[in-house]
């Protein structure tokens, strides 16, 4: 009995000790403020919060310096998007390259089809009419909080302050209707997504190793994240750079610039960096999926 007690004494020491001291890429592990009835710490409480409203349906974006955001309209910008996007714009999106615009279409009417959880802006560079790319919100969850931000850009748009613009306005929309935690996914493969998300002040938060197969290759996909905490001086930094005279195109240097911002990732607050995500592997010969479980 009394080898029992100190192996439970043991255990439940570890676990605090571990709550204590795991980091993870995305920074040191909350720490808990409150333990559950039997001492084991489970999180800490959010007073005051309640869950935001689901996803409004979009609305033009005005107030912006370099990028214009409107409403998707599948009819009306389906011909425009298919004459800025390229086949390599598609990589990681699940659906595409396209043949052609009405192709393109069918697509962009899937992305308007579930109000709520979906808000979908068509973006242009301000001053043209043609929008370049999109940007949107979606697979919100409001009872937990999260949302994911999305994003495809043709050669005209990115690396510009165009594009940084049109993810801010969403990212920032996202937080000011009450969301606590906005994610960012891309497959592993995808590495400029990756960079594009780090370099808008986003943390690494883990690989889902072989998590999907597109086109005969195991992908794993990459999941960074901003939380509401780190979002105003993230948002300061996005406003700072885009309001300066630097937000021409963007080079290495002023790349170099906005990740040095307060509020984006900084090297002393960063973790150690973790290994570079694996490139896709090709699917074993033969391989099908395994059958679904038999009915309980």
């Amino acid at each position: 009995a009394a080898a029992a007690a100190a192996a439970a004494s043991s255990s439940s020491s570890s676990s605090k000790i571990a709550a204590d001291t795991c980091r993870f890429p995305c920074g040191p592990l909350m720490q808990p403020e409150h333990c559950n009835a039997l001492g084991q710490p489970v999180g800490f409480p959010m007073p005051g919060w309640s869950p935001p409203p689901a996803l409004p349906a979009p609305v033009r974006l005005d107030g912006t310096l370099h990028a214009e955001l409107r409403p998707l309209d599948p009819e009306l910008h389906a011909a425009p998007l298919f004459a800025a996007l390229a086949p390599e714009d598609f990589e990681g999106l699940p659906r595409g390259p396209f043949t052609d615009a009405a192709s393109l279409g069918e697509w962009l009417r899937t992305l308007n089809d579930q109000p709520g959880r979906r808000c979908v802006f068509a973006v242009a560079v301000a001053g043209r009419d043609a929008p370049e790319g999109l940007a949107m919100l979606a697979g919100a969850l409001p009872d937990k909080g999260t949302v994911n931000v999305g994003a495809v850009f043709g050669a005209g748009m990115r690396r510009t302050a165009a594009s940084t613009e049109a993810l801010h306005r969403v990212v920032r929309l996202a937080f000011d209707l009450g969301y606590r935690r906005v994610a960012w996914r891309s497959t592993a493969s995808n590495m400029v997504s990756a960079a594009a998300a780090q370099r808008l002040g986003f943390r690494l938060e883990a690989v889902h190793r072989q998590h999907a197969i597109k086109g005969g290759m195991l992908e794993d996909r990459v999941i960074l994240s901003l939380t509401d905490a780190q979002w105003p001086a993230v948002c300061a930094a996005h406003s700072a750079w885009l309001g300066s005279p630097a937000a021409g195109t963007l080079g290495p240097a002023t790349a170099a610039a906005l990740a040095r911002s307060p509020g984006a990732v900084a090297a002393a607050d960063a973790a150690p960096s973790a290994s570079p995500p694996r490139p896709p592997a090709p699917v074993p010969e033969g391989w099908a999926p395994p059958p679904p479980p038999p009915p309980a």
